[in-house]
């Protein structure tokens, strides 16, 4: 028998093959990944019934083990700011005296004007006070009416019966009242008064009544229009105003005429007298406000023709 199979001995041949089977298998682990992924069951559950590729859409990425899939961070969008609105102020109601504002001296029936400043109001209510005087009695109406605001003046008769008190000279004050109403009563959005006290004083008083039409010459027609017309300095009265002939005696055109209105009309007539024509001149009786009488009559005689 060969010594090369002899019992127990190994042929050098089969050593080497061994060794290089060794160093082979030694390389093959090395140059294996690491833990490397099994495949999952949804990875290899693919339908027998399809051979249809699916579309990116429907395709799954395989999940390493071992690791987690991070949470994607939701970005909040920041909350919008409300522009705040600035509400447009309501301008404020102004009323401003500017005359009279206190050390002018007036006299009883003199005009003078009562002026002032306002916004945002409609109306003006004028009320003349007296400082002296307690009570209801110390404030009166200029005029009783409320005035347009935007008017911005009104033209006073010093009128003795407007003024509270009872001695002369006297001091007041205008005070105005700004509404938005002409209603008597209305409520009073602003007000102002005259700084100071101005004085009324008396005058020298002469009443007088003047007839300034139809004068002498004129020829009207029975059932004209004629406007009869007057100049006076009186504050207040009352006449009647009467067409007298020669024989003063007439057909009377109106009773308790205010003497400041100074104007009044007539329809031409001359009764029932069967003459076609007749002679007239204005004949005017007025009482003042001291208990005085005015008589006052045309200049010359005008004619009225059927």
């Amino acid at each position: 028998m060969p010594k090369s199979f002899e019992k127990g001995f190994v042929p050098p041949v089969v050593i080497l093959l061994l060794t290089i089977i060794g160093i082979s298998a030694v390389l093959i682990i090395k140059n294996l990944p690491p833990n490397e992924p099994q495949p999952t069951n949804t990875e290899l559950n693919i339908s027998n019934s399809s051979q249809t590729k699916a579309t990116p859409s429907s395709t799954v990425t395989p999940t390493k083990s071992n690791s987690q899939t991070p949470t994607p961070t939701q970005k909040t969008s920041p909350t919008p700011t409300s522009k705040t609105t600035t509400p447009t102020p309501t301008p404020n109601s102004y009323i401003t005296l500017d005359s009279p504002n206190g050390g002018e001296t007036f006299t009883l029936g003199e005009i003078t004007r009562i002026s002032w400043r306002s916004g945002n109001i409609g109306y003006v209510r004028i009320y003349v006070e007296n400082p002296s005087v307690s009570g209801s009695g110390s404030t009166n109406y200029v005029y009783s009416d409320a005035i347009p605001a935007s008017q911005g003046y009104y033209d006073w008769s010093i009128l003795p019966n407007q003024l509270p008190g009872s001695s002369w000279p006297r001091n007041f004050k205008i005070r105005i009242d700004g509404v938005n109403e002409t209603g008597v009563g209305a409520n009073v959005i602003t007000r102002d008064s005259s700084d100071n006290t101005f004085k009324v004083q008396s005058a020298p008083y002469n009443p007088y009544v003047r007839v300034t039409y139809p004068y002498n010459g004129l020829t009207f027609q029975v059932g004209s229009n004629v406007v009869i017309t007057w100049e006076t300095n009186m504050p207040l009265g009352s006449c009647q105003i009467q067409n007298i002939d020669s024989n003063n005696s007439g057909p009377v055109v109106a009773s308790n005429v205010d003497v400041t209105r100074k104007s009044i009309n007539w329809t031409a007539t001359i009764g029932n007298t069967p003459l076609t024509e007749w002679k007239y001149r204005v004949y005017m009786i007025c009482y003042d406000l001291n208990g005085g009488v005015q008589f006052t009559t045309g200049n010359g005689y005008f004619t009225v023709k059927k």
